[in-house]
């Protein structure tokens, strides 16, 4: 079942505490086949997200220890319950209006220069209003890149005014709905 369902990691259960991870691999192999759970033990990955982690630092131990199963536990280490990849995909997209309409573009600043309210009257100066933002650094962190999801399909108007204001933009593809 696990392994139809493209989980790599099962969480592992004792009482309410949480053990770790046990990767769905080490099932796969015949010796293994009769093998009782607790004989992986020193196998299980010590993987696990506190209760009150902010959704977008979940990704971080996500990504940093290859999981598809993120376990969340509570301060006395009690397991309540685990986060797929799917599970965190389908909130992120709720959350940071993937699911709206609207236009995407990307803007490359320099780090020096990136002033967020300036972006922001830009957009709205052009009857656009701001869905999301998401931000990256250049690796020497000379540069951000601003990507942003506003309400309007048609950037004609603001692709022009970002570039009177000598910034470097790049549209992307519009979203419908």
């Amino acid at each position: 079942i696990f392994m139809e369902s493209c989980v790599c990691q099962i969480p592992i259960v004792e009482g309410d505490s949480l053990q770790g991870l046990l990767p769905v691999d080490l099932l796969r192999m015949k010796e293994h086949e009769q093998a009782l759970i607790q004989s992986f033990q020193g196998e299980f990955k010590p993987a696990y997200v506190p209760a009150d982690m902010h959704i977008l630092n979940v990704f971080r131990p996500a990504s940093e220890l290859d999981l598809s199963v993120i376990p969340v536990v509570d301060a006395n280490n009690s397991y309540l319950g685990a986060f797929s990849l799917t599970d965190l995909t389908h909130h992120f997209a709720a959350l940071y209006s993937f699911r709206e309409a609207g236009g995407i573009f990307t803007l490359s600043i320099p780090y020096n220069n990136y002033d967020i309210s300036e972006i922001s009257r830009i957009v709205e100066t052009n009857n656009t209003k701001i869905l999301s933002i998401y931000t990256e650094l250049n690796e020497e962190g000379s540069v951000v890149y601003l990507t942003a999801k506003v309400n309007t399909l048609d950037l004609k108007h603001l692709e022009a005014t970002f570039e009177r204001y000598n910034y470097g933009i790049q549209v992307h593809h519009t979203t419908g709905s």
